[in-house]
């Protein structure tokens, strides 16, 4: 008996198994159903304003120009303006609670109309996401009107001060010079605006790009998924043992390491089965609910071999999981412990982004981080080969680690 009839036999039983078929194929289904559909019931159940909200710190309460600013903010139509004190703003934006803030300075409409350069300052926790640039863009937009303004009235303050030292000169500085003046005065506030927007992203902030919640649960929970189905390995393995079967296998003319490659073998491809059901679903059978359709990204290569490390990663963790636990028990505590412990850490039920710093650096120390990570990079972000390197030596390096354990600790008798 070689390792392909190992793991032929190991497979037959496996496809029999009606509630290890459920666990692979349709209980990950179900969760990202659920956990797209909750997600989403929350989302709407927070509409209701849709504009976008920016908190505004105005350090300038008495000014014309400054309410002139946020009257202009809210009569966009897309923002909702806050006001807030300074220091309670700066609390709030630094807790992650509000995800934008627009400070306008003290003094700023004294400064605008005299013809002074003044900037306010944009600050937002994602420089990438969407919202933050279209309010960027709006805010840029009303500065550079205000601007505008003020250097058009400064304009005719400079002509009619002219006219009034030079009364005889009226004449040639009628429409000609007015002309003139308007054009140095618009040249001027393209180029050397009164009104600066200073944009800032502190680097206390690492959330990610705005995702809808199908792009965050489906690569998440593939990898919970694939992850959990080490313990379908280990429970081979121990079953083997259980019935004699194992010590039977041992008696045959087959080397050890052909011997656990062909238990291995049948968890390897059922992983890929798994993630390739699962992606056909988010193609084809998501969209039909309304949700955004999955990509399979821009380099299939990549995809391919990010896979094939991610199954041959929860592969080798069923080996080293088989390796230390001796009992059913343990299997299963062991499996439940370090399997869903590894999950959370690892950015598969909360990603990764959303946990604490210190949470999240600790989840670089599990595979399902890096798997993860790759499968945002190539299916979210579109990214390549190139781009996934650190995450497929990462899972790589992981699966060493777990064979080389597993070897030696695993107990062939």
């Amino acid at each position: 008996m070689d390792m392909i009839s190992i793991a032929r036999k190991d497979m037959l039983i496996l496809f029999k198994d009606r509630s290890t078929m459920l666990q692979l194929f349709l209980l990950p289904l179900v969760f990202i159903v659920l956990y797209v559909g909750v997600g989403t019931a929350a989302q709407s159940g927070e509409e209701g304003d849709q504009r976008i909200p920016v908190a505004v710190v105005n350090l300038d309460p008495t000014g014309e120009m400054s309410q002139n600013f946020i009257d202009n903010l809210n009569g966009d139509g897309g923002i909702r303006a806050e006001v807030y004190d300074q220091a309670e703003a700066q609390e709030l934006f630094e807790e992650g609670e509000i995800s934008r803030m627009l400070t306008i300075p003290a003094g700023f409409s004294e400064e605008v109309l005299s013809g002074k350069s003044v900037a306010i300052t944009f600050e937002n926790d994602a420089p990438g996401d969407q919202e933050n640039q279209a309010v960027s863009l709006v805010v840029t937009g009303i500065a550079q009107n205000m601007s505008l303004q003020a250097n058009l009235l400064a304009s005719l303050e400079n002509m009619r001060q002219m006219q009034a030292t030079d009364p005889e000169a009226s004449d040639s500085l009628s429409a000609e010079k007015s002309i003139e003046q308007a054009k140095m005065q618009f040249e001027r506030a393209e180029t050397e605006p009164l009104i600066a927007v200073v944009q800032r992203n502190p680097s206390t902030f690492e959330k990610e790009d705005e995702l809808s919640f199908a792009e965050l649960a489906v690569p998440s929970i593939t990898v919970l998924f694939v992850f959990l189905t080490a313990q379908t390995t280990a429970q081979s393995v121990y079953d083997e043992k259980k019935i004699g079967s194992f010590r039977r296998l041992l008696a045959a003319p087959i080397t050890k390491s052909s011997l656990m490659s062909g238990k291995m073998l049948p968890n390897f491809l059922a992983v890929i089965l798994q993630v390739v059901v699962i992606f056909f679903a988010a193609i084809f059978i998501f969209p039909l609910l309304g949700w955004d359709q999955l990509t399979l990204g821009d380099d299939p290569l990549a995809l391919i071999l990010l896979v094939v490390a991610t199954a041959l990663c929860s592969t080798a963790l069923g080996a080293l999981i088989s390796a230390i636990a001796k009992t059913e028990a343990q299997i299963g505590g062991v499996s439940t412990v370090l399997l869903w412990v590894m999950a959370f850490i690892g950015g598969t039920i909360v990603p990764f982004f959303l946990l604490d710093n210190a949470l999240a650096t600790i989840g670089k120390l599990t595979p399902q981080y890096w798997a993860v990570t790759g499968f945002y990079d190539l299916l979210v972000r579109g990214q390549t080969l190139a781009d996934i390197t650190d995450s497929l030596l990462a899972l790589m390096g992981f699966s060493l680690l777990f064979v080389a354990i597993a070897i030696w600790r695993f107990d062939y008798e």
